[in-house]
């Protein structure tokens, strides 16, 4: 069996979006499990479009995904000569002609046929025009693009591995441009000579690039190019199972990672669009999604994004996170305060009590500051009505009489205990002790909050306020 080599191609023409990057996931997962290569390709042909910042964004966000290629990057722009000399072996075979239809007769041409109800294919009749035609044509100053002559003949059929046989008819197809007026090639004759050159085996991608294998592989055959291999993943929907836009900023990996979305969760979770593993689990290290990863576990059928998803899986990577390899993250969002500096301040054994109980808590990097800064600042002002500084008085009282938290289940049983003797419902008592501790009445359960506090801070929190209400 020949050695597996896929590879990613993006276009620098904006951010890593999550379609894209489920695409390079499964080539690399794929290329790593049958220990092959992984290539990338950068195809920026389009010069006005495509730009270096966004070429250095996509290897910024492949290297934070922890996706390593073993070759490349290539830039199609560096490789024109290449395309023009197999363009020339087309041109030779009489395989190519020249067009000099104008962009506004195209677009006529595809509105007739539309509105004829019928599917808007180039007509071929630059293919008929005479030597004198196309010599006036240029002598007027026209610059042709050149197109493949689609072949009459038989179906073009190939196998996908994730759909099975897939058959194309020649009727149905248009003749393509291979070489755009200005000398550029396009993306189906570009990305077939790399391909083939670059000894690609498996072509992993899109299903909106599945109309374009027809016309590759017509390419391939005329070029006597070996054929790879073809899978084409299921499209992604948005929460209105409409296809999931490429425009919205929300959903690049740039953004995802701005909002505190963990490099390893969203590695996990891209393997759940589209793909499944055995027993219906969802949450696996990156070996075992590697191990599992096969092209008979994913689906034909759309894949919906659901962000909601994504942050309970980021909430779990969170909690199995050391804070020591969040510095780089939160050291923007600190600046001179450092998370060295909080422990320092705070104590290991507190600091990583009150960390734990924020990761529980929070589902991205963002919350995960916010709250655990709740948890280590002082509330602020708290304004409490008459039957919340009763609740307040009591513990004042209460608390002074408790020795250092043993354990938890300790501070549990006190505060069951209290509450009690209290005689204030449950609600009431739960709720203006924490609003009292973190200026809120919704948070972890009160004795893991206590017990990471430590009796020392509870009893200065319940004095400041009750400073701040004469109590």
């Amino acid at each position: 069996m020949e050695k597996i080599k896929t590879r990613f191609a993006p276009s620098p023409t904006g951010l890593l979006h999550i379609g894209g990057a489920r695409t390079a996931a499964f080539n690399w997962a794929l290329a790593r499990k049958n220990r092959g290569v992984f290539l990338l390709r950068i195809e920026d042909t389009d010069k006005e479009r495509s730009s270096l910042a966004f070429e250095k964004a996509i290897l910024e966000d492949l290297q934070w995904l922890g996706l390593d290629w073993d070759e490349g990057p290539y830039r199609q722009s560096e490789r024109l000569e290449v395309y023009q000399s197999f363009f020339e072996v087309l041109k030779k075979k009489n395989l190519v002609y020249p067009c000099y239809c104008t962009p506004q007769e195209l677009e006529e041409e595809r509105t007739e046929a539309l509105n004829a109800g019928k599917p808007p294919r180039y007509s071929g009749k630059c293919f008929f025009l005479s030597p004198e035609e196309r010599r006036r044509k240029e002598a007027e100053g026209y610059r042709p693009s050149w197109r493949f002559r689609i072949p009459s003949g038989s179906e073009i059929s190939f196998f996908d591995l994730v759909r099975g046989k897939v058959v194309f008819h020649p009727a149905s197809l248009g003749d393509f441009i291979i070489l755009k007026s200005d000398g550029i090639p396009t993306y189906n004759f570009a990305c077939v000579v790399d391909d083939a050159l670059m000894g690609i085996s498996h072509i992993l991608r899109g299903e909106e690039h599945l109309s374009n294998t027809p016309y590759q592989i017509l390419l391939y055959r005329a070029l006597e190019f070996p054929l790879p291999v073809f899978a084409h993943l299921p499209i992604i929907l948005d929460e209105n199972r409409a296809k999931l836009s490429k425009r919205r900023g929300d959903i690049s990996l740039r953004s995802l990672r701005e909002r505190g979305i963990l490099a390893q969760a969203l590695f996990n979770y891209l393997f759940t669009l589209g793909h499944s593993f055995e027993e219906g689990k969802e949450v696996l290290d990156r070996e075992a999604i590697v191990a599992s990863f096969s092209l008979s576990r994913v689906g034909k059928s759309g894949a919906i994004f659901d962000e909601e998803k994504l942050r309970w899986m980021n909430k779990i990577y969170l909690r199995k996170t050391p804070w020591t390899t969040l510095r780089g993250y939160f050291q923007q969002l600190q600046g001179e305060e450092t998370l060295e500096k909080l422990v320092e301040k705070l104590g290991s054994e507190r600091f990583t009590r009150l960390w734990s109980l924020a990761c529980e808590e929070a589902s991205d990097l963002r919350e995960l500051w916010q709250v655990f800064r709740g948890f280590v600042e002082k509330s602020g002002k708290v304004v409490l009505e008459a039957e919340r500084l009763e609740v307040l008085r009591f513990l004042r009282k209460k608390v002074e009489q408790v020795p250092c938290w043993v354990n938890e289940e300790e501070v549990k049983s006190i505060l069951r205990a209290w509450q009690r003797e209290s005689g204030v419902k449950p609600a009431m008592f739960y709720k203006t002790l924490r609003l009292v501790l973190i200026g809120r009445e919704e948070g972890p359960e009160l004795h893991r909050l206590l017990f990471a506090l430590g009796r020392e801070e509870f009893l200065a929190r319940l004095s400041d306020v009750a400073k701040d209400e004469e109590v």
